[in-house]
């Protein structure tokens, strides 16, 4: 009888059908040598092209920023990286004997499209940015200047501006504009401590946030608007307001300035905050960006000590708006440093364990010449 049977069927899938076929079966990736690398830069964009000895089918991209910052290759021989100066973990360095800024970046050759392999190279880039690639091009600038030069001049019978005696000579139009190509700001992040240093930075390592410009004496600055960022924007944090005063000392304290150096019809000045390095909790890379506001003769001091307090700050409240400045221009500078959280991360990765599996017990007790090891959970596939 046929009621007395039960009738099974079994649907077997067959690898091929269970699994992608390009994730399952990824091209062969032979090592691809690197014949050449070649990088182009100025104050916006650093573009890195590499040409290599066969065509190329993987993915060249910056470390921390492999889905964001990155271009597949297509089985040319060449590629191009197109990136913003001010993101993509694209850092400014000082050389300290040439004293040329220049930018530094880590990249990835990823010999396949899908995988990471022991062929896979990683490269650090760095670049040379021209002597005027910094400058500041500002027109209210310039006529300000002029009129501090050769109205004050005319008008008194002497500067206006208290230059070195050294400069106290005929001005002229090709001296206005040698002053004015020589003006330039930028930013640098440094560790507090001027020791020899990897570059890579540890959350709550004392640092030193320092804004520098050398520009034309009479001009006045000061740095409002500085917010931290992961790179791409899609995470940041509000460090100093409109008036330069800190959202949240403990984050980024205000802005010191050191006793300017006269150069010239120059003068270089630097502005220095220190703090405790921070990151965000999903990126390594931490950028950072601030405003310089121009004055003529000396910006006006603000009192910050009226500001509310820190949670009310960082929670997007409106803060005071101090008094009005008269402001020739503004200025953006921008830089970025490797910060690494080893303890915290470590933590966090027990406790994720611990909150989706539980406390964790070995099945396995005293079991003789056991040579137990440990991994942490972030790194298990």
């Amino acid at each position: 009888m046929l009621s007395d049977y039960l009738v099974i069927t079994i649907a077997i899938a067959t690898t091929s059908t269970a699994f992608s076929s390009k994730s399952s079966n990824p091209t062969h990736a032979s090592y691809n040598t690197v014949i050449n690398i070649n990088s182009i830069c100025d104050s916006n964009s650093l573009n890195v092209s590499i040409l290599l000895e066969q065509p190329f089918n993987g993915v060249f991209f910056v470390k921390e920023f492999s889905q964001e910052c990155r271009v597949v290759g297509n089985s040319s021989r060449s590629l191009v990286l197109n990136l913003s100066s001010s993101g993509c973990g694209v850092r400014l360095n000082e050389d300290e004997e040439s004293q040329r800024l220049y930018y530094a970046i880590t990249v990835v050759l990823q010999q396949d499209k899908f995988l990471r392999q022991i062929s896979d190279e990683t490269k650090l880039i760095t670049c040379y940015l021209a002597n005027d690639s910094f400058n500041v091009k500002s027109a209210n600038m310039e006529r300000t200047v002029k009129k501090l030069m050769f109205d004050g001049n005319r008008r008194k019978g002497r500067m206006k501006i208290d230059w070195n005696n050294e400069t106290k000579s005929t001005l002229s139009n090709s001296t206005l504009s040698d002053t004015l190509q020589a003006a330039r700001a930028w930013m640098e992040i440094l560790p507090a401590k001027f020791t020899k240093h990897s570059g890579v930075l540890k959350v709550g390592e004392p640092v030193l946030l320092i804004v520098k410009s050398t520009l034309p004496a009479g001009i006045g600055w000061r740095v409002v608007d500085c917010v931290a960022h992961d790179g791409l924007g899609d995470s940041f944090q509000t460090l100093l307001n409109q008036n330069g005063c800190p959202i949240d000392e403990q984050l980024l304290p205000a802005f010191s300035k050191r006793p300017p150096k006269p150069i010239a019809l120059m003068k270089h000045q630097e502005a220095v905050s220190k703090f405790a390095a921070f990151k965000f909790p999903d990126r390594d890379i931490l950028h950072l960006k601030c405003n310089l506001q121009l004055c003529k003769n000396a910006c006006p001091q603000i009192d910050c000590s009226n500001s509310i307090n820190a949670k009310d700050n960082r929670l997007g409240r409106t803060l005071n708006k101090g008094p009005t400045v008269d402001v020739l221009d503004n200025l953006k500078v921008f830089n970025s440093v490797e910060v690494r959280a080893p303890e915290i991360e470590l933590q966090e990765d027990y406790i994720n364990f611990e909150v989706n599996y539980g406390k964790y017990t070995s099945p396995f007790v005293n079991i003789p010449g056991d040579r137990t090891f440990c991994i942490s959970p972030s790194n298990m596939a």
